[in-house]
């Protein structure tokens, strides 16, 4: 995401400060600020965003998983077979979508964006990973796949 537009980067986390110290929840914070930015950095000509959406079952394993770490970060405790299997879901869809010619983009909720992004990062580094709260209202979203798992 460009850091161009300081002013809001700067205005969201005087906003947020006071409410938490935590680098990555004030991240979240910015990243939906610059939901402007963000919408037109993915959506098409027309204002739709074809994105790979995460399964609500794989948003609850992911959040439930969440192991938090003196009150500063969290992270994911997913076993490595849950790892794989999360893996192979997500290169599975990525290849679908790039047959239809769509960037690979994930959706997901803002809980558990971040811990996913950090989870598929290293396999996948061309993938992007937003939340619905960082799109404005008015964008459409055309679910082209889920991330599922067995």
């Amino acid at each position: 995401i460009p850091i161009r537009d300081l002013v809001t980067i700067l205005e969201s986390l005087l906003d947020y400060y006071k409410v938490t110290k935590n680098v990555d929840v004030l991240t979240e914070y910015v990243r939906h600020s610059l939901s402007e930015t963000i919408a037109s950095l993915y959506a098409d000509n027309t204002g739709v965003i074809h994105a790979i959406a995460l399964d609500s079952s794989v948003e609850q394993i992911l959040t439930s998983s969440l192991q938090s770490q003196k009150e500063v970060t969290s992270t994911l405790g997913l076993s490595p077979e849950m790892t794989s299997a999360i893996n192979a879901s997500v290169d599975q869809n990525i290849s679908q979508a790039q047959s239809f010619g769509y960037d690979p983009i994930i959706i997901c909720s803002a809980t558990v964006r971040l811990y996913f992004y950090r989870l598929i990062h290293t396999k996948f580094p061309q993938v992007v990973v937003i939340s619905y709260t960082e799109l404005p209202a008015r964008n459409e979203i055309d679910i082209i796949g889920r991330i599922m798992v067995q």
